[in-house]
């Protein structure tokens, strides 16, 4: 569903209300035989509808704040990673030990094993081997990719029997608990991703649902209005001015 229809839902909800306000003004002549036209069916759904757009608007807030939490979170991995490795580097472990090391660092900080050519360097680079030089992404840098990697980072660090720093935010002991805290983090969004998803689904049904939603329900109202009425009465004119939107079918 394209995010320009967004307002378009609060408003087939406004206009519901102003129909079902309509419906209630032609008083005791209005009486359809369909149940989910009945005034207090029609209540109901506008009730459920409003709930639904309220609901959704919280679950999006709350996501937002689970990213920005997390976003904060992260920003300091790569930092964090370099003063590991440097740590490392100082504490006399051997080059291959530290090299090892350097691979977790790039990942967690985004950077490549090895410089990407210039255009120039590119060409001739594939001139010479006969077929084109195609890049990988060298940042892994989702947040499951630096989780799993800090994870790996990490286990490493606890093979090296000379890494041992006197700093307490570099001590294994608190690496763990950041990760855990990175790990927490990342999966309260995953949780509040899931729940406007389910918000969204909750709105979408009772909105646009065939037969039972919003927009179909108002239609009935409409049609039964300009049967009971006439096509030209005031009725049907009232409530004709209420438009309604299917962004299900967009």
């Amino acid at each position: 569903m394209s995010a320009y229809s967004e307002s378009g839902h609060a408003r087939n909800v406004a206009n519901f209300e102003g129909l079902y306000a309509s419906t209630l003004s032609f008083g005791l002549s209005y009486l359809p035989t369909k149940a989910s036209c009945k005034p207090a069916a029609v209540n109901a759904l506008l009730a459920s509808s409003k709930a639904s757009l309220a609901a959704l608007n919280n679950s999006r807030s709350t996501l937002k704040t689970a990213r920005d939490v997390r976003e904060q979170a992260f920003s300091g991995l790569g930092k964090l990673a370099t003063r590991i490795k440097n740590s490392l580097l100082s504490s006399g472990a051997s080059d291959i030990t530290v090299d090892s090391l350097k691979t977790f660092t790039r990942l967690l900080t985004g950077k490549r094993a090895k410089r990407k050519l210039t255009e120039d360097e590119q060409k001739k680079a594939e001139e010479k081997k006969g077929k084109k030089i195609v890049y990988i992404s060298a940042s892994r840098m989702s947040y499951d990719n630096q989780l799993d990697n800090f994870d790996r980072m990490i286990k490493f660090l606890q093979g090296c029997p000379t890494y041992n720093p006197n700093e307490t935010d570099l001590k294994i002991s608190t690496l763990l608990a950041i990760y855990a805290d990175l790990k927490n983090k990342n999966a309260t969004v995953a949780t509040a991703l899931a729940n406007m998803n389910l918000a969204m689904i909750n709105r979408n049904d009772l909105l646009y649902k065939d037969d039972v939603g919003l927009v179909d329900v108002a239609q009935d109202i409409k049609t039964y209005v300009k049967s009971a009425y006439g096509l030209d009465s005031l009725q049907a004119k009232t409530v004709c001015r209420f438009k309604f939107v299917n962004y299900n079918k967009y």
